[in-house]
């Protein structure tokens, strides 16, 4: 979740961990392509499961758009840290 300019950096990275984007759907051909794409920009994919979790994915967007319209940096994501994913 995330403000355009997160786009245009090569690699999307904050505190040395790439950007996580999150997915949903009920096509497991179709998640395949989508974790591809987003891992060929240098994002790490992360597969939320089927398309009922789409509903969850809104209102994390909102958090987000709410603080950049709030003054937050056009940089500001909401990323998923895990702890067994290693830092670049």
């Amino acid at each position: 979740m995330c403000q355009a300019k997160v786009w245009q950096m090569k690699p999307p990275v904050f505190d040395t961990r790439p950007l996580v984007v999150m997915y949903c759907g009920d096509n497991d051909l179709a998640k395949q392509k989508i974790a591809t794409l987003i891992e060929d920009i240098d994002c790490e994919a992360k597969d939320l499961g089927d398309l009922k979790y789409a509903r969850m994915l809104e209102p994390a967007a909102a958090i987000v758009i709410k603080l950049l319209f709030s003054g937050h940096d056009p940089y500001t994501v909401l990323n998923l840290i895990q702890p067994e994913i290693k830092a670049i």
